[in-house]
């Protein structure tokens, strides 16, 4: 019955539904919701309010006809495969809306490390986690490379794993981790000094009553033998911290079919010869004596700073410069977090970077051409029609609602069903029951398309009808009343 329910309130699209997106610039890959069953039509929402609609194309016309690097101020077409991989949304705290990023900018100049003052790797919207083998993609010299591990810039602690450390607790016994500052979404790293050999996400802090230890889960790395890490050990070295720096695999391509120990890793080489070295230009302004709003710093001389630079707050902070004046530059967003009164600011060129896991297990729309500008904070510019997923819960007392007048639709769905899983009807039997079941369904899935004889209806005249009008010619078995007109 539960699957009967799903197909008919999909094929007759009982769920209708809306969803918007912001544009961001030089972006045309975007995660669908994953409550969005079908897409009706998307329009995208021009400066002036207008809904302009969006042609769709089909996926081999997108890659074969489109260039995902050419940028234009409107939106035109739209596709959406069925599973790309997920593309992370990083924990950035950029006031007043924009908690979390799907691209950013480097802030230090690192050869084959992506270091990012502003972002915690380890925290995500989706809750997926960044592992050996995700894809790191330089947006600026289109690039990339493969993460070989997490790492931390500046400890906010550092000790020796005692005797309670087990497969889910790290414990320190000499330690008080919240007085440390440890959060939820900073990473574990053992050793503490050196390269990285294995790595955890922090999923609780103090869980004992010392405040000496740390939950974690999902530990990636492997030791010098080639063998995967599971759990920290007593004894081990660790530090710990906000994961602010992605270390890129350091070996070689190597030519596609070639065994490797990385999944993943078995690629020819990277794009257009170039290197996954990610890079930061010298400084070509310092702003001192500054204030800050959610998308300018004011202070002292931005004499050489350029629209597209990134401003750098000294605790960290960044934003992608899109307007300079004598002694202010308007930033897009503080990916950070606001910085404070009177820190530095230091403007230079850097690298555009983005993380895609390595699975294609998420569905995405793809818009095109990429905006040549984001949309403006916290606004939302595509606005997409369609149909929610029909979800059944899991308490039987709260059942998915399917209308009393799709009875019988519903009831050859469920003969269709049956008979698919029994498992005593021969497939020709199956398609019978199969195709009675479309051709019950067939007068009820057009109902959510148009009203009835394609005239407006009027909700103010949707009532229950008396025994002495019923049986309209627009009006159901159970009474319910269309009205095209102003009849009475």
């Amino acid at each position: 019955m539960a699957s009967a329910m799903k197909e008919l309130a999909r094929d007759c699209k009982l769920f209708p539904d809306k969803w918007t997106l912001a544009l961001q610039a030089s972006q045309y890959k975007y995660p669908l919701p994953v409550e969005l069953d079908r897409i009706r039509e998307v329009r995208f929402i021009d400066t002036d309010g207008t809904r302009i609609p969006l042609h769709y194309m089909a996926e081999d016309n997108y890659i074969n006809w489109t260039d995902p690097t050419d940028t234009e101020s409107e939106p035109r077409y739209y596709s959406y495969p069925h599973y790309q991989p997920h593309i992370f949304e990083f924990y950035a705290g950029a006031p007043p809306t924009a908690d979390y990023v799907l691209a950013s900018w480097l802030t230090t100049g690192r050869i084959r490390t992506v270091q990012d003052s502003g972002i915690n790797f380890g925290r995500t919207r989706s809750g997926l986690r960044v592992r050996p083998g995700c894809v790191v993609q330089n947006r600026t010299d289109k690039s990339f490379g493969y993460v070989e591990y997490l790492d931390i810039t500046t400890a906010k602690t550092s000790g020796t794993a005692t005797s309670a450390t087990s497969t889910d607790i790290l414990e320190d016994s000499g330690e008080n981790f919240s007085t440390d500052s440890v959060a939820v979404g900073d990473i574990i790293c053992t050793p503490s000094t050196g390269k990285v050999l294995a790595y955890a996400f922090v999923i609780e802090v103090a869980p004992g009553s010392n405040n000496d230890q740390l939950r974690y889960s999902d530990i990636e790395g492997q030791d010098g033998n080639g063998v995967r890490i599971r759990r920290f050990e007593s004894g081990d070295t660790y530090k710990v911290g906000k994961a602010t720096e992605i270390r890129l695999w350091a070996g070689r391509p190597v030519p596609a079919g070639t065994r490797v120990a990385h999944a993943g890793w078995d690629h020819p080489g990277l794009r257009q010869g170039a290197t996954n070295d990610f890079t930061v230009s010298a400084t070509k302004a310092t702003i001192t004596g500054t204030t800050f709003t959610n998308t300018t710093v004011t202070g002292s001389s931005t004499s050489g700073a350029e629209e597209d630079d990134v401003a750098i707050a000294s605790g960290g902070s960044h934003g992608f410069v899109s307007g300079v004046d004598d002694n202010e530059l308007t930033v897009d967003k503080w990916i950070g977090g606001k910085p404070s009164a009177a820190e530095t600011v230091t403007v230079v060129e850097a690298d555009k970077y983005q993380v895609e896991d390595k699975y294609a297990g998420e569905r995405q729309i793809w818009i095109g051409p990429p905006a040549s500008s984001g949309a403006s904070l916290g606004s939302e510019n595509i606005l997409m029609s369609g149909a929610r997923v029909p979800r059944i819960p899991i308490e039987d007392d709260d059942p998915i609602e399917i209308p009393e007048d799709y009875e019988q639709p519903l009831i050859a769905c469920s003969k269709w069903q049956v008979a698919d899983l029994r498992g005593i009807y021969n497939p020709a039997e199956i398609d019978a029951f199969r195709t009675l079941y479309k051709k019950e369904v067939k007068s009820y899935g057009s109902r959510v398309d148009r009203p009835p004889n394609n005239a407006p209806i009027s909700p103010y005249r949707n009532r229950k009808r008396t025994a002495r009008s019923y049986g309209r010619r627009d009006q159901t078995s159970r009474g319910i009343a269309f009205d095209i007109s102003d009849r009475t």
